[in-house]
């Protein structure tokens, strides 16, 4: 066997490492269009958040950058504004200690 890969897969549905790749490299391509759509509608939403607390850079809206560490927080806020979705106000829904009796009860069974 060239690879581990190879070996690996030979058995399994995958059949082999060149398979698995036109597999990911498809669903990748499909992907990567919504994934952008979905980046740019939350650089846009830092935007008018960055603009409305007066904090815009000398760029305007368009020099907004979307950082790893800024996600959370805008997706976060995205559900709030767009969908009425808040999760702090759903957590009081679930107090830790039930949600954690409940799972384990669950698992149990």
């Amino acid at each position: 066997y060239p690879s581990w890969a190879h070996f690996v897969t030979e058995t399994r549905m995958s059949g082999s490492p060149d398979r698995i790749t036109t597999f990911l490299n498809g669903i990748y391509d499909k992907a990567v269009v919504g994934a952008n759509e979905d980046k740019e509608r939350l650089r846009k939403l830092k935007a008018t958040h960055l603009e409305e607390l007066g904090e815009l850079p000398e760029g305007g809206a368009d020099a907004v950058r979307l950082e790893a560490w800024d996600t959370g927080f805008y997706h976060a806020l995205l559900l709030k504004r767009e969908y009425g979705v808040d999760h702090e106000a759903i957590r009081k829904y679930f107090p830790l200690p039930v949600v954690v009796e409940g799972t384990l009860r669950i698992y149990q069974e």
